[in-house]
């Protein structure tokens, strides 16, 4: 049985939930939680859950704040413009949002926070959405130039180069995944994912 500890943030406990695919516990553990990071996983709970209406509700203050430029934190406007780019997607706006959340991005990269690298891997997984795979892996370089060690950065961007056929480039993501993470699920994962695309069906059963 999994044991939450009573001081692990509400946020961390919420995203974790996620990835186990159980939205009901992810909203019950961001009660109370105000921000915009909260405001965004609320949003994917219930997306998750199939209550679109719900987290285009949850989402929609995010796009005035944004507008109104009244958020400064760079956390805070990292996860508000991943916000408009999922609100963008469920509503099927035009793509004015998506240049909108990508000015934000660059404001924090360019100036609130240089070294801040979540604002940059937010902009990878844009660009990549936008079919726009050259931006989004310089977007990944930059964000890996901050945060080499990083096993979830490395697994976008070996997602990338899987996608775009780059297996070579695939495989060198897959090597540095063995190193940094040799017991998670992420290099076997992306190892997986490479042969499928390979059509290497046999070697992926392994």
């Amino acid at each position: 049985v999994w044991q939450t500890p009573a001081d692990l943030d509400p946020l961390v406990l919420a995203q974790a939930l996620l990835l186990r695919g159980d939205a009901g516990a992810a909203l019950a553990a961001l009660k109370d939680q105000t921000t915009c990071h909260a405001t965004l996983l609320r949003a994917r709970a219930l997306e998750m859950q199939g209550d679109f209406p719900a987290a285009i509700a949850q989402l929609e203050p995010l796009r005035d704040l944004l507008q109104r430029k009244q958020i400064t934190d760079p956390a805070e406007l990292t996860a508000a413009a991943q916000g408009v780019v999922m609100l963008a997607r469920l509503e099927g706006r035009p793509k004015e949002d998506y240049f909108l959340a990508m000015d934000l991005l660059g404001r924090v990269r360019e100036n609130l926070a240089p070294t801040y690298w979540p604002a940059s891997l937010a902009e990878a997984q844009i660009l990549a959405r936008r079919d726009n795979r050259p931006q989004a892996i310089e977007a990944l370089q930059q964000a890996l130039s901050l945060q080499p060690a990083s096993a979830a950065l490395w697994f976008e961007a070996g997602q990338l180069f899987v996608s775009g056929f780059n297996f070579d480039a695939g495989q060198k993501a897959i090597d540095k995944l063995y190193q940094l993470a040799p017991d998670g699920p992420l290099p076997m994962l992306l190892e997986g994912m490479s042969l499928i695309k390979q059509r290497r069906y046999a070697d992926a059963r392994r």
